[in-house]
């Protein structure tokens, strides 16, 4: 009903739609790796992470994109990416915690849970330049229309996000067992990869 009172509602990214992306595309690579079997060691894991993390810059990028330009248009507020790359963050952080790759299968927390700072941070630094990034375009884009602005904007997000990513799957993730470089963090991080080996 508010969308009826005030326009603005249907452009702005929405906090549940954000947190339910990052979430999803994160039990689905989790249970996509499970199907598969020897991905998250082969070759596959990189295009694998590179289409989660499609979904996960097409969705997102498309709402702040919509909602700058409304508001570079209308001359209203221009979201920062801030809060929306928060609830992206927290979705992909809430999905890390449902795998059991990531906490085991008798715990609610892995070790160090402070390591899944590291998601709510990509999150927030990749909205926050695709923010920007969009405001720059929709203030000075020269064409007919802004799709291709939006396009070559939601690709760079996309392979930022595509790095950082399979980056996370492929070793970030061990940061919530303890630190890889100490004797204890090189132990567990061995034996939890030996525990997932057929």
């Amino acid at each position: 009903m508010a969308s009826l009172s005030d326009p603005r509602e249907l452009f702005a990214p929405h906090a549940g739609t954000l947190f339910v992306a990052g979430a999803t595309s994160t039990i689905v690579g989790d249970q996509l790796t499970d199907l598969l079997p020897g991905v998250r060691q082969g070759w596959v894991l990189g295009p694998l992470t590179a289409l989660l993390a499609g979904l996960i810059a097409a969705i997102p990028g498309v709402a702040l994109w919509r909602g700058v330009a409304r508001a570079v248009l209308t001359g209203g507020r221009v979201p920062s990416g801030l809060r929306a790359g928060w609830w992206l963050g927290v979705g992909l952080v809430v999905g890390e915690l449902l795998m059991s790759t990531t906490s085991g299968s008798t715990r609610w927390l892995p070790r160090h849970p402070e390591a899944f700072v590291l998601l709510i941070v990509m999150g927030v630094d990749i909205l926050c330049w695709t923010a920007q990034y969009a405001e720059l375009s929709v203030r000075s884009w020269r064409g007919r229309t802004l799709r291709p602005a939006m396009l070559l904007g939601l690709a760079a997000t996309w392979a930022v996000f595509a790095l950082w990513y399979a980056w996370w799957q492929s070793d970030g993730h061990v940061l919530t067992m303890g630190w890889a470089y100490s004797g204890t963090g090189i132990r567990e991080a061995l034996e939890h990869e030996a525990a997932g080996a057929p």
